[in-house]
């Protein structure tokens, strides 16, 4: 679902609340619903939290690949 579809399936809840409640300016919720911008990635996680995962953050950013592996190497 996206963050449009969740604004228009409970309409009680105003971008003005998700601003509130997620610590960004009033405005920015309705211009990532409009894709006139596109949130952060801890932005994208406050989102998808204050939906209750409805609005996943693999909208703007995909899973990672699993078939990618990534090796860490620290020496010291």
């Amino acid at each position: 679902m996206t963050l449009l579809e969740y604004m228009q399936e409970h309409p009680q809840i105003t971008y003005v609340d998700i601003a509130r409640a997620i610590g960004c300016s009033d405005p920015y919720p309705g211009m990532i619903a409009r894709g006139k911008a596109t949130p952060s990635f801890n932005m994208a996680i406050m989102l998808e939290r204050y939906t209750g995962g409805l609005v996943p953050r693999t909208n703007w950013f995909p899973p990672p690949d699993p078939q990618i592996n990534v090796r860490v190497s620290i020496s010291g």
